[in-house]
């Protein structure tokens, strides 16, 4: 897992730094309670799928990123390949986001 805290040119080199890897984006927040549930998942998908990347941005460090994508609700999960946006879902639901990993790893 990736801890991101950068600008908006740097966020941009991370989402084409990792060809042929799905990388899992996770907005969140330390005060955000839907977040922490969400941080044992997040380190069960990162050892079951060696072909993901998660990078975690924290949107009070990184308000430029998390505005230029538009997040307005924690956790929010972006999923990129090759520097093109997948998909999205907000929420906090391990199911929901191990479905979206196993849509998109599928997706080849």
């Amino acid at each position: 897992m990736l801890e991101f805290e950068g600008s908006e040119k740097e966020y941009e080199h991370i989402l084409k730094s990792y060809p042929d890897k799905l990388l899992v984006i996770d907005f969140f927040a330390e005060w955000c309670g839907p977040c922490r549930h969400m941080k044992p998942c997040l380190r069960e998908c990162d050892e079951k799928y060696p072909e993901i990347v998660i990078v975690k941005v924290d949107v009070d460090a990184n308000e430029a990123v998390a505005n230029k994508e538009n997040i307005e609700v924690m956790p929010t999960f972006i999923f990129y390949k090759n520097g093109m946006k997948l998909g999205e879902f907000s929420g906090s639901s391990k199911e929901a986001l191990m479905n979206k990993i196993q849509e998109f790893l599928n997706d080849k």
